[in-house]
């Protein structure tokens, strides 16, 4: 300090200019301190991006419909699967029936058909038993068609063992006679007959019900599909909440 106030007598030997020398020399004094005990902050710079993130999702109806109950207002918070509107859905709850209906009928007539196709007992799938009018019916139809082909092959069996009767007896009448030819042949040809009457019966029967199955089980399949979208229809009366949030107009 001594060798600053000496060279500053030397240069500046007013007052004033004294008082000037030891103010720097001070003010320098107390910032190298300052700087030495003091940690400076430091500013660093770097690019960034602010990304604002839309989360508000608009819920409406696949299908027109009168509003029925909304049972939420706006502000309300609700939960994942809560419901937010319900449309009017008799008309989609009649379809629904309606198709229910449609596939138990068609269902029921199958059962009888393959039963009849597959020569093999009656029996319903569990299902319809919600629909005791249609299983009636059906096994009604069934033991009716079933007595009157029996019937009818009976009656043509029995036609055919007259004939083989009297075919067997005039054999015996050819030898000696007594009986011509031209009648054992008409004989002969009406126990033909008789038999490919019996048998294109049977046939004709099968094939009719066989082809009936084949329409059934492909109206069946339809009316499955109506089913669905009429079902699928019917739940898009509700609308529920996506996931948890805020409800909004």
């Amino acid at each position: 300090m001594s060798k600053l106030l000496f060279i500053a007598k030397q240069w500046l030997p007013t007052e004033w200019t004294q008082r000037l020398v030891l103010a720097l020399a001070l003010m320098l004094v107390i910032s190298g301190i300052w700087m030495h005990v003091t940690d400076i902050p430091q500013l660093a710079r770097s690019q960034g991006q602010v990304i604002a993130m839309q989360r508000t999702q608009i819920i409406q109806s696949a299908n027109d419909g009168v509003v029925q109950l909304i049972p939420v207002r706006e502000g309300d918070f609700v939960k994942k699967g809560a419901l937010l509107m319900q449309l009017d859905a008799a008309q989609a709850e009649a379809a629904v029936d309606d198709s229910l209906g449609r596939v138990a009928a068609l269902k029921a007539m199958l059962a009888r058909l393959r039963a009849e196709v597959f020569q093999r007992p009656l029996e319903f799938d569990p299902s319809l038993k919600d629909y005791p009018h249609f299983t009636k019916n059906q096994r009604d139809l069934y033991e009716r068609r079933q007595r009157a082909l029996r019937e009818e092959i009976a009656t043509l069996t029995n036609m055919l063992g007259h004939v083989n009767q009297e075919l067997k007896m005039s054999l015996p009448l050819l030898d000696t006679g007594d009986i011509a030819l031209t009648e054992i042949l008409r004989l002969r040809r009406s126990v033909a007959e008789l038999e490919g009457t019996i048998s294109n019966r049977q046939n004709k029967f099968f094939q009719d019900t066989q082809a009936e199955m084949t329409k059934a089980e492909e109206d069946l399949s339809t009316q499955e599909q109506v089913l669905i979208d009429r079902k699928t229809n019917l739940e898009r009366m509700q609308i529920f909440a996506p996931s948890d949030g805020l409800v909004r107009n």
